[in-house]
């Protein structure tokens, strides 16, 4: 009787972990993709200096989820996405039009993979 209750004790935690980081991931990845929303809206309007700083938050929201994504999504999924996010500072800061193809191509992987 020790070991079905232990056993089934397991299986609680194991769905648990699964449905909250589940949960986890997809909330961040919708902050994530909020933040890229709002970029791409400062980098239209003009504001360059705010779709700069806009861009660097991005930057550190995904290393900072990408840091414990790791443990609960494939990293080849991840691998796309945070070479799309190495490059939004780089493209804010000389100005590049392809930031707003960048962008999309982001949130549409983060929609899909997450």
């Amino acid at each position: 009787m020790t070991r079905i209750k232990l056993s089934i004790a397991i299986l609680i935690l194991i769905f648990g972990v699964g449905f909250g980081s589940q949960i986890w991931i997809n909330h961040k990845g919708s902050d994530i993709t909020e933040i890229a929303s709002q970029t791409e809206e400062l980098f239209i309007s003009g504001n360059k200096s705010q779709a700069i700083e806009s861009a660097h938050l991005l930057g550190s929201e995904w290393e900072n989820f990408r840091r414990y994504a790791g443990i609960f999504v494939r990293r080849n999924k991840l691998t796309e996405i945070d070479r799309l996010c190495a490059r939004m500072e780089s493209l804010a800061e000389s100005d590049s039009e392809e930031i707003l193809a960048e962008l999309a191509e982001l949130k549409k992987l983060i929609e899909r993979d997450m």
